[in-house]
């Protein structure tokens, strides 16, 4: 990070990661909460409550990374990078719609990660489109846009409040498409598979 590699750097991480959990969930109870037409005030409860989900799927992204960032490097430095963003489009495919599970359905963490996967590998959805035009479309022209550190000070310029609204504007729309797109398909997403009984396991086994 910008803050090191050190104890400061481990302290910043982790606290970037629970703003960014704390925001990510109480804007997407915002969305779910105006998609069916619910009261904004219970919206903001309902992703307070999904905090937990959303925190869980932000560092699932983030041990994703740090495993890329150990096993990619030895495929040189153009694979490597490659790697590395197709691992943030697997976040995002797989995880996503952890946090609209959470908020839409109260579901627990464990069950909202294996339905928001389960959503994802729906045939026919396109969801996998969606996301890497996230990550492919959007993060360069915001790469593109932002301004240096240098330039941000006590009184931003005008470039740089349209830079930081255009972020956010194209951050919450992709959410609320993500959203819109969980919730068309919520009554579709197939059951989980029954576990099968101890015993039969242990029997299996000995056979």
């Amino acid at each position: 990070t910008v803050f090191g590699y050190g104890s400061s750097g481990f302290a910043a991480t982790v606290a970037l990661i629970l703003v960014r959990a704390v925001v990510t969930a109480v804007l997407a109870g915002l969305v779910v909460a105006a998609l069916e037409g619910r009261a904004v005030g219970a919206g903001f409860r309902a992703g307070l409550l999904a905090f937990p989900v959303t925190l869980a799927v932000c560092l699932l992204g983030l041990g994703l990374m740090i495993v890329g960032s150990v096993v990619l490097p030895f495929l040189g430095p153009g694979l490597g990078f490659l790697g590395s963003v197709l691992l943030l489009v697997l976040a995002l495919f797989l995880f996503v719609h952890a946090p609209f599970l959470a908020i839409a359905r109260s579901m627990p963490l464990s069950e909202a990660i294996g339905v928001s996967v389960r959503a994802a590998r729906m045939p026919g959805s396109r969801h996998l489109l969606l996301s890497m035009a996230y990550l492919f479309l959007c993060l360069p022209v915001l790469v593109a846009i932002t301004p240096s550190g240098s330039d941000l000070g006590v009184n931003p310029s005008i470039e740089t409040w349209a830079a930081a609204l255009t972020a956010a504007t194209l951050h919450l729309g992709f959410l609320a498409t993500f959203a819109v797109r969980y919730l068309a398909v919520r009554d579709e997403v197939p059951a989980a598979r029954p576990r099968a009984p101890r015993g039969r396991e242990i029997g299996r086994a000995h056979v």
